[in-house]
């Protein structure tokens, strides 16, 4: 191992700078998914295919950047709080706009984003925070019913116009069904294993193990994991794509050779330097009250345009 540095590097990308670009990238993936769904042929239909692109980068960064919450937070339950009611906002602002929408629209199967690292968090918090660690299965429990519900909707079984009710329960499904969950379990499998590596080479020696994961080198290891896991997994979004079954239905529920451009989200993550960077109150609370506020506005300007 190279010397330990005691700080992390200055240089690189924060936990700030991380956030706003997930956020961007995000924003142009929900412009990208009304273009596609108010103009189903045509330009504008290829463009909003082109910003859904852009967009398959935020999911992956989201996922790091809340591990990272979770692993530095001071107080993980107010973590978890603020995820839970911003879950609640935009169950309730997702249904409102499909109730006003009086059918118009609809979310279809995209599900809930902050439902989705609800939940997840809520794992890691049963898994590393308390000593009932079997109530994990509770989270796997929420996942497997929202994938296999959605599943039943994609596979023909029922429709969305034969269910009504659908659009009270849409805001409840988890985004990225099986993607993220995986993406987010894995690599906390892969920080754990390269933990272990690390005690066994420093002998377990309690000092020595503190020091270098206050390192540099001990940040980068991080981040290239997690790189090396979206690259697996883009593989197998992008392999997915060429198997039978996927075109008998499946594709609607994942779409592989859109999900695979997540790949270059591994750019802006290798260079996170592990510094929370610029934050306030302020500031961390709008990033909440954005996400309502943008799909909100999106929706209404693309009511006025195609009125």
């Amino acid at each position: 191992m190279e010397k330990i540095s005691n700080s992390t590097d200055k240089k690189g990308l924060s936990s700030f700078v991380l956030k706003i670009l997930a956020t961007i990238f995000m924003t142009i993936d929900h412009i990208g998914y009304m273009m596609m769904n108010y103009y189903n042929a045509g330009t504008i239909n290829t463009i909003g295919y082109v910003f859904r692109m852009f967009g398959r980068l935020a999911l992956p960064i989201f996922i790091f950047v809340l591990l990272e919450g979770l692993s530095h937070t001071k107080n993980i339950k107010k973590y978890l709080l603020r995820l839970g009611v911003e879950a609640i906002v935009i169950y309730i602002a997702m249904t409102l706009i499909q109730v006003i929408g009086n059918g118009d629209f609809n979310f279809v199967y995209n599900g809930n984003i902050f439902i989705t690292l609800f939940i997840l968090a809520v794992f890691y918090y049963f898994i590393f925070c308390t000593k009932y660690k079997f109530l994990c299965c509770l989270p796997i429990l929420y996942i497997i019913a929202s994938f296999c519900t959605k599943l039943i909707f994609v596979e023909g079984f029922y429709t969305i116009n034969e269910v009504k009710s659908f659009i009270y329960f849409n805001g409840l499904f988890m985004q990225y069904d099986i993607t993220a969950p995986f993406l987010f379990m894995v690599t906390l499998l892969g920080y754990k294993i390269y933990d272990n590596r690390l005690k066994k080479t420093l002998v377990n020696d309690e000092e020595q193990i503190k020091e270098f994961k206050e390192s540099n080198q001990y940040q980068r290891s991080k981040n290239s994991i997690v790189c090396i896991i979206i690259a697996f997994l883009t593989l197998v979004c992008y392999v997915i794509t060429y198997l039978p079954f996927y075109e008998n239905g499946l594709d609607q529920l994942i779409d592989g050779a859109l999900q695979s451009f997540m790949f270059f989200s591994t750019i802006p993550i290798f260079f996170y330097n592990g510094r929370k960077g610029y934050s306030n109150k302020v500031i961390q609370y709008s990033f909440y009250l954005y996400y309502p506020l943008h799909i909100a506005l999106i929706y209404l300007v693309f009511v006025l345009i195609t009125k």
